[in-house]
């Protein structure tokens, strides 16, 4: 698996952007982009995650914890976690400080 760390600065800050709403679903989360009229739906267990691009924590910090908490091997977890922040940073749910 390719590594993309080179992807963006790891000690960028990850913020959840202003136009973005969020309602529980019994499945998981709903995200409303306001802007864009678009809706997502994640798990229940990605929506921490989401939660630590809070504007407190870098881009490091939050994959440190996934590290600690998961059982993967370290490449699977740095390239999940570059997806996932591309991913999010697509659909303008968060922005890059």
């Amino acid at each position: 698996m390719k590594n993309n760390f080179d992807a963006f600065d790891m000690n960028s800050i990850p913020l959840i952007s202003k136009n973005i709403a969020f309602r529980e679903d019994e499945n998981g989360m709903l995200i409303f982009q306001i802007d864009t009229d678009e809706m997502y739906f994640i798990s229940h267990a990605v929506y921490p995650l989401i939660e630590l691009c809070n504007g407190a924590n870098s881009c490091q910090d939050i994959l440190d914890i996934l590290r600690k908490n998961e059982n993967s091997t370290p490449d699977i977890i740095n390239n999940s976690f570059v997806m996932f922040v591309k991913n999010l940073l697509s659909r303008e749910i968060i922005s890059l400080l």
